[in-house]
């Protein structure tokens, strides 16, 4: 569709207008509103609410996901365990979202390098609280069950972290060998 939302096959496919959309039409509205501003207070004002508006639309922060509602940009899964979700984000502020951590470094490792900003995991003690990949501990535990089998989650913290791994076992990683741990066992 061109715009809206329409199942395809085993996919759901949304087409919607991006950020650029909106600020020209943002730019139209208020071009037309001052060709008729006598005083210039309405300039003034619009003005100030488009730098609040662009310096909102810069932001590159994650967004909630909307569980049970989302695919994962990389396998196309509807994204429904808030354990598990993950996020990258690109330069350009685009938000790609993830079912689960092995998802995120599949895509991550197949997607141009230059081009990612940031990259969120979420806190399995806290769902669906997301910490970046930088600040993150991950743990593999075969009885912590993850939507893609790799059995992955993270932890804001290393209290939660050797909580989890004392009750149901498992290996440490970092971020590194965790790339590496996805590259040999995974696809």
């Amino acid at each position: 569709p061109l715009i809206g939302t329409k199942q395809l096959l085993n996919m759901k496919t949304t087409s919607l207008p991006d950020t650029g959309s909106y600020l020209i039409g943002l730019a139209v509205i208020i071009n037309s509103i001052l060709l008729f501003d006598k005083n210039k207070f309405i300039s003034k004002s619009f003005s100030f609410i488009v730098v609040l508006l662009l310096f909102n639309f810069c932001q590159k922060q994650p967004e909630k996901i909307n569980y049970n509602n989302e695919d994962c940009a990389s396998c196309q899964m509807t994204i429904s365990d808030n354990r598990f979700g993950a996020e990258l984000i690109t330069k350009k502020g685009k938000v790609l979202k993830f079912d689960s951590i092995e998802c995120l470094v599949f895509y991550s490792e197949n997607f141009n390098q230059d081009e990612i900003y940031s990259m969120w995991v979420t806190d399995f003690s806290n769902p669906p609280e997301l910490i970046n990949i930088k600040d993150a501990y991950f743990l593999r535990s075969s009885e912590i069950q993850s939507p893609m089998g790799l059995n992955i989650c993270a932890f804001s913290n290393t209290d939660s972290l050797n909580k989890i791994k004392n009750e149901f076992n498992g290996n440490i990683f970092n971020w590194e060998e965790l790339v590496d741990l996805v590259k040999d066992e995974w696809h």
